[in-house]
């Protein structure tokens, strides 16, 4: 999920749709085949007007009924994220932060519920932050969601662009976070790998 273009146009963003792309196509490029680990790759990319609530809880319910035991869910999401009252929340499409976001966009119960009942582990990356000035007076959601979501009950994998007292940036082309990632998913030559557990 990548969101560029929001409803609110004081949200937008430059690189979040790119972001999603460029790691969708890369997951698939490096992660499978023959000499991988994984044989395939299948999923849903959701950017800008695509991202909304709606869209992105059914894609969820989509991949928790595919995904099965030796499988790995990443689930990627660029864009804002954001805490409210005692609430946390990923930015969809029609967000509005000075309305309730309750039922408009990802909240933090709803990733919860939607992940942790998938039946192989699940890596959840977020690039994002609350940089953009619709949104500079609202407090940052990384750090609690983290940690509900990588506790023994979730067991989710979180890696993340800025935790609450950091700031997520970008170059022209990727946030900072997603143009590591991709950079680690091209193995060079001399990398150790296994190819009887296909670990690296």
């Amino acid at each position: 999920v990548g969101v560029d273009k929001y409803a609110l146009s004081a949200l937008n963003l430059t690189t979040a749709a790119k972001d999603a792309t460029d790691v969708f196509a890369a997951l698939e490029k490096h992660c499978v085949g023959s000499e991988n680990r994984f044989g395939t790759a299948r999923g849903t990319l959701l950017t800008d007007k695509q991202a909304t609530r709606q869209e992105v809880g059914k894609a969820i319910v989509d991949i928790r009924k595919a995904a099965k035991p030796g499988d790995l869910v990443v689930f990627l999401f660029a864009g804002h994220g954001i805490k409210q009252q005692d609430e946390y929340y990923l930015l969809t499409h029609e967000a509005d932060p000075s309305e309730s976001l309750k039922g408009k966009s990802l909240s933090g119960a709803d990733l919860r519920q939607s992940l942790k009942d998938i039946e192989c582990p699940v890596l959840l990356m977020m690039d994002s932050c609350h940089s953009a000035g619709g949104v500079k007076s609202f407090r940052p959601a990384t750090d609690d969601l983290t940690r509900s979501l990588t506790d023994d009950t979730a067991g989710v994998t979180v890696l993340a662009a800025a935790m609450a007292h950091e700031v997520a940036s970008s170059t022209q082309e990727n946030g900072h976070f997603t143009a590591a990632f991709l950079k680690a998913l091209e193995l060079n030559k001399g990398t150790p790998y296994d190819p009887y557990e296909h670990l690296l």
